[in-house]
């Protein structure tokens, strides 16, 4: 694509993406935790999702074009910087609702199922819950 990589994008992106993967995650998973009506994983986090995900997709668009409006810049580091965030951003919210949910409901699962933290291999007894 013809976009220079520079040593602030390496090192400022991804704290940058950090910062917001996180935030989003945690909205996610409160949002699936709020859904106590439903009994049915599939439920609460379709629910869940139908709840944040608008504010979520509206956060990384706004966020993503601010940084391609600052990609306009006759600055050609800078230029760089801000398409290459606002690609990390895109990629990061597509990441948030595909796979980050994917592994939200497998750690739902494990956790029914009685199922160690680490060692997921290993089953718990009721005691130990």
């Amino acid at each position: 694509m013809g976009i220079g990589f520079t040593m602030i994008s390496g090192e400022v992106i991804p704290f940058l993406i950090l910062a917001i993967g996180v935030d989003n995650m945690f909205i996610i998973k409160n949002a699936m935790e709020r859904q106590t009506q439903y009994s049915k994983l599939e439920d609460k986090v379709a629910h869940g999702l139908r709840e944040v995900g608008p504010n979520i997709t509206t956060a990384a668009i706004c966020e993503a074009l601010a940084f391609l409006v600052g990609s306009f810049t006759k600055m050609p580091a800078l230029q760089n910087f801000c398409v290459q965030a606002a690609f990390a951003i895109i990629f990061n919210y597509i990441f948030q609702l595909t796979t980050f949910v994917v592994v939200l409901i497998m750690d739902e699962e494990r956790k029914k199922s009685g199922r160690l933290d680490v060692l997921f291999c290993i089953k718990t007894d009721d005691q130990l819950k």
